[in-house]
């Protein structure tokens, strides 16, 4: 992923982080979740906000609003790449100058997802069994 530094003015505390960000380009051969994951995951677009217990009482407004913009978009297949990852990571955080990875942090962060990726593989389909049980129970 290049990702290109445009001049900026940081603050005297922190680091430059405004960045122009290219999306990555789809590469996987790796197979699309299975259609009841991808079931499983639509489905809870249709949760009716006004059922759920809220802790402040704009809290079915504000899931509407999330689930109003998580709809157009449907399954996140694209995070299944650890470029994916990195460059949500990177728009996510770009805004914030203490938090905002620089290309050095993106390398890092992305060597561990790979490093990491066989583990959380594995554990994944351990977590969900054990919540599938839990909730047949």
């Amino acid at each position: 992923m290049a990702l290109v530094s445009p001049p900026t003015s940081p603050t005297p505390t922190s680091r430059s982080v405004s960045r122009s960000i290219t999306a990555p380009t789809p590469s996987s051969t790796k197979p699309r979740p299975s259609s009841t994951y991808r079931a499983s995951f639509l489905s809870g677009f249709t949760i009716d906000p006004t059922l759920v217990a809220w802790r402040e009482p704009e809290g079915p407004a504000r899931f509407a609003m999330l689930l109003a913009r998580m709809r157009p978009h449907g399954v996140p297949d694209d995070l299944r790449e650890i470029s994916s990852i990195t460059y949500r990571l990177q728009r996510m955080l770009s805004g914030r100058p203490l938090l905002a990875p620089d290309d050095a942090d993106l390398r890092a962060i992305a060597t561990a997802l790979a490093a990491h990726r066989p583990r959380v593989e594995v554990a994944a389909e351990t977590v969900l069994r054990a919540v599938r049980a839990g909730i047949t129970a």
